[in-house]
């Protein structure tokens, strides 16, 4: 798995040399060369980025190079975002990753995992997008208001825990 540090990817103002000069990109390259992913069921490579949409907003990106699909997932589900950060990462992400084996090419997809019905959960929403796309499950039981407030609270602070136990 490699990630960015989240103010590498910020839209829409964004800073094309840094993004091209962060080290990960060699690295996930090195990565992909050294692995047979299109052979070895058992060997899985992703890419996770945390994007900073318009100073106020946390989006994620998901790239999982076995299947050479492109995971959006903006928490607030707003239609507008998913176009601007797919076209984004066609042009400033995507051809600094590994390329997909020919004749495949990556494929963009929206997630919807459950809607963030506040302004300031986007970042506990992105958390929990990349543990399950992790893991490789989906989620249940957050399709009511009071759920989700309830679930978002306990991780919260399950978030906090991992951070302190970690230190």
């Amino acid at each position: 798995m490699f990630t960015v540090p989240s103010e590498i990817l910020r839209y829409p103002r964004y800073d094309t040399k840094a993004i091209q000069d962060h080290p990960v990109w060699s690295k996930l390259k090195m990565a992909a060369a050294s692995m047979d992913l299109s052979r070895d069921s058992s060997v899985n490579l992703f890419f996770f980025g945390v994007i900073h949409y318009d100073w106020n907003h946390w989006c994620a990106v998901g790239v999982n190079f076995k299947t050479s699909e492109v995971v959006i997932y903006d928490p607030q589900n707003t239609g507008d975002r998913f176009d601007a950060i797919k076209g984004f990462l066609k042009t400033q992400v995507l051809p600094l990753l590994p390329a997909p084996e020919s004749p495949k090419r990556f494929r963009f997809t929206r997630i919807d995992l459950a809607p963030q019905l506040d302004d300031y959960n986007c970042g506990v929403f992105v958390l929990l997008f990349i543990e399950l796309q992790l893991y490789g499950v989906q989620v249940t039981g957050l399709d009511s208001e009071i759920r989700s407030r309830e679930a978002m609270e306990f991780f919260h602070y399950r978030y906090l825990s991992l951070i302190l136990a970690s230190m």
